[in-house]
């Protein structure tokens, strides 16, 4: 079986350690690793690109953002995790490269927990 879920910031760590451990031990996460700032802009712009489209969209005011998603656990979440965490670079936009090798990773460990 194969299910995705995702978190968002701050407590991904605490949130895998609700998971039981038999659901943890073929288990791994994949980090998209990206700035608050980038975060925030990629909100804004994607607000742009929607209302241009004759769409009525609205973002979070920033002040709300910073409050829940400011501030993540990363560092404590690739120390301490209960199973394999691959962080993915997506700071830049163009940063396809990384992309791949990230993904080629998260597969191959994906085939190692399903044995195939």
């Amino acid at each position: 079986m194969l299910v995705f879920v995702e978190f968002s910031r701050p407590h991904n760590l605490q949130a895998l350690n609700q998971f039981s451990p038999r659901v943890l031990q073929r288990s791994m996460a994949i980090y998209l690793d990206v700035s608050f700032e980038t975060c925030w802009q990629r909100n804004i712009d994607r607000i742009k690109r929607l209302r241009e489209q004759g769409i009525d969209a609205h973002y979070v005011p920033r002040e709300r953002m910073e409050k829940s998603y400011g501030k993540d656990d990363r560092d404590e979440l690739l120390r301490n995790s209960p199973i394999p965490v691959i962080p993915i670079p997506t700071e830049e936009r163009d940063s396809f490269n990384e992309l791949d090798k990230g993904v080629e990773k998260a597969l191959k460990h994906l085939k190692e927990i399903l044995g195939s």
